[in-house]
């Protein structure tokens, strides 16, 4: 079965063509899967998304032997590199060799023989007369041996271009592909929050939707899955974003790796990294841990590093990823376990921490996307304190205890206070409304809440500063009341009979 193919760059108006292959100006790209290289000229695809992780395919597959396939012609060297840390150096090793001149093409079949567990492979072409390339991936004998069918959800709101961008590359690379090993495996459902979407939509699943936020809009999505698990064969969800840019190799890998998964790891989730869409070649965050706070794993490596491909390729602790690009086992969710009504923000946090035992990423896995900072705003300040408290008061044995959430609490009042980028106002208004407890969560609508949010972004009365001020002093002492409330009644939140009252309009 194919794992992994070797591609080149493709995506328009993303420099990031050091993260697919090294090449001269003797390197024609062709298409995506098909290059021509000059006389004279390297093809190296000792990169990102072009070397092949020995150790993730070893470890969580069931794959023994990986082997080189493709199409060549031409007179050419071909070698096969393993890289590998030593002593803190990268270093690269040749494996394998060869010299051939193929008048007519050729298939090639190079067994992978890395002497590393804990390796990446690569290789690179040595044209001696011009030479084609066409094809070329890494691939295993074994075979999936179960089903696995695939619902993408797309949430989105008033971004046509976008989704409108990736749903074409995603057809034509994948559903109208012969050659894609996902394409009879891969159904799309978009969740139109903005109720803007209309025509161009036909292949797909098309549902109008209340804004009620990126959680809102992708709940809806995962209940659309679970009703249709049977009918369609569903056996996962992929969430992403619809302000990304994607390469449709991400989907492929992502399919192999689970057809080929070892039975200890199939309820694995699959995260996505987010690579920056200002600077393509740099990373922004390959799944996270968290201890309270987010600790984002791989933040700025520079990808087109052969050191940070090799510690990228690590197995590290993850608690979450973000939905940017997050792939879930339908057998670990259900009706009756939806994400909560945060509306944005640690909705993925506390998803992940709520459902995945393992995580699994993998170099070429990945989105882009704007950093959080360009996209910062004084009402996504309501959300990032108001569910930050929820995290870490369901979470507190992972999370902060009542001491240090007491703290953070303070501190986050006066950052409202002396930092001009963040709402003491808003500040107030989000600790308010977690005091309130869950009754008072159940009894929202949670657009019709985001619109007085909104609305009152700048107020917050005198009698709820001193409230909430008092409290959060008070709050070592308060604390068991919260915690008991959130721990006892939250799952009221998670059923698909609270979420159907989203079906219906608001209540204005």
């Amino acid at each position: 079965m194919r794992l992994q193919s070797i591609i080149f760059p493709s995506l328009e108006g993303l420099d990031a063509k050091e993260l697919y292959a090294k090449f001269n100006e003797k390197v024609q790209i062709l298409n995506y899967n098909k290059a021509r290289v000059d006389s004279g000229g390297v093809l190296d695809t000792g990169t990102y998304f072009n070397s092949i992780s020995i150790r993730k395919w070893r470890e969580y597959t069931k794959i023994k032997q990986i082997k080189l396939e493709g199409k060549i012609k031409g007179h050419y060297c071909l070698e096969v590199f393993e890289r590998a840390f030593f002593k803190d150096n990268v270093q690269d090793q040749c494996i394998f060799s060869c010299e051939q001149n193929a008048e007519d093409e050729i298939s090639l079949d190079v067994a992978l023989t890395p002497q590393h567990l804990n390796s990446m492979c690569y290789v690179k072409i040595r044209s001696i007369s011009d030479v084609e390339v066409e094809d070329l991936h890494y691939s295993g004998e074994e075979t999936c041996d179960y089903s696995i069918k695939i619902a993408m959800i797309v949430c989105t709101y008033k971004r046509e271009e976008f989704i409108k961008r990736n749903i074409d590359q995603i057809r034509k690379r994948i559903l109208q592909n012969g050659e894609a090993l996902l394409r009879k495996h891969l159904d799309i459902i978009v969740v139109d929050n903005g109720q803007t979407l209309n025509d161009g939509f036909e292949d797909i699943l098309l549902i109008k939707n209340r804004n009620t936020g990126g959680t809102g809009g992708f709940t809806r999505g995962i209940i659309e899955a679970l009703h249709q698990k049977e009918e369609k064969a569903y056996t996962h969800i992929l969430l992403m974003d619809d302000d990304v840019d994607i390469e449709p190799e991400a989907f492929e890998r992502m399919y192999s790796m689970l057809c080929l998964l070892k039975d200890n790891y199939r309820k694995s989730f699959i995260g996505g990294a987010m690579l920056r869409r200002d600077e393509p070649c740099v990373q922004e965050e390959a799944g996270a841990a968290w201890d309270g706070i987010l600790h984002p794993q791989g933040k700025g490596y520079d990808l087109k590093k052969a050191e940070n491909i090799l510690k990228n390729d690590e197995i590290y602790p993850v608690d979450y990823n973000a939905w940017w690009y997050c792939c879930m086992p339908l057998s670990e969710i259900g009706l009756n376990n939806l994400p909560l009504p945060f509306f944005i923000h640690c909705d993925d946090m506390e998803y992940g921490l709520r459902n995945a035992r393992n995580w699994i990423l993998l170099n070429g896995i990945c989105v882009w996307h704007e950093i959080a900072a360009v996209r910062k705003n004084i009402i996504r300040d309501y959300y990032d304190v108001r569910n930050f408290m929820v995290l870490n008061i369901l979470y507190n044995k992972k999370g902060y205890s009542r001491w240090r959430l007491t703290k953070a609490l303070i501190r986050r009042l006066a950052a409202g206070l002396i930092m001009p980028r963040l709402s003491f106002p808003m500040r107030v208004n989000a600790m308010k409304d977690f005091f309130r407890g869950v009754e008072w969560w159940e009894k929202q609508e949670i657009d019709i809440l985001h619109q007085k949010v909104n609305s009152e972004k700048e107020k917050a009365s005198v009698r709820d500063i001193i409230n909430v001020c008092v409290t959060v002093l008070l709050f070592p002492v308060f604390y068991d009341k919260y915690h008991n409330n959130y721990h006892k009644y939250w799952r009221l939140l998670t059923t698909e009979k609270y979420w159907n009252k989203y079906e219906t309009p608001p209540n204005v």
